[in-house]
């Protein structure tokens, strides 16, 4: 069975699609400065491409039968690990799996790599999403506080 998802590397050309995103509730409620956070990502990338260095962190919009309708983005742990960070950018879509579904799916594809585990650290308080990330077959390891809060650090390991 084909995978469900494809993960389409982010370019400039996406931010109007980010920033259209960010600024709805659902996601600007979890992820308050988005669209700049993003931005500064897609910088990165272009001065690690320039000086020929691995960027630390990889950023996708997520498609489903061809259309965009998330963004992920997953960075680089010293011990060879990977965070990821995601959310739904179209509300209709909330609610139907497909957080879990494209995040499992990402993982698989990080582990057949070889990453030993993926984690994620979803705000306590975003039910939908520690729901989401139990799904997608993470376990918490414990709360953390962070400067940007409280989060709730979980994680997916490598059973390969």
């Amino acid at each position: 069975m084909p995978d469900r998802y494809e993960f389409v590397p982010l370019t400039a050309a996406d931010l109007p699609l980010i920033e259209r995103w960010t600024a709805a509730p659902h996601v600007a409620e979890w992820w308050p400065d988005g669209s700049d956070e993003i931005a500064l990502i897609l910088e990165e990338r272009a001065i690690a491409a320039r000086d020929g260095a691995v960027p630390e962190t990889d950023a996708y919009i997520v498609h489903l039968d061809g259309q965009p309708i998330a963004y992920l983005q997953c960075w680089r742990d010293p011990s060879g690990k990977r965070g990821v960070d995601q959310f739904i950018g179209e509300a209709g879509l909330l609610g139907h799996g497909h957080g879990s579904a494209f995040v499992r799916q990402f993982c698989d594809l990080l582990f057949a790599e070889g990453v030993p585990a993926v984690t994620i650290d979803p705000d306590p308080s975003n039910a939908r999403a520690v729901r989401a990330y139990f799904k997608a077959g993470f376990r918490p390891i414990g709360p953390m506080d962070t400067k940007s809060g409280p989060v709730l650090l979980m994680q997916r390991d490598n059973a390969q």
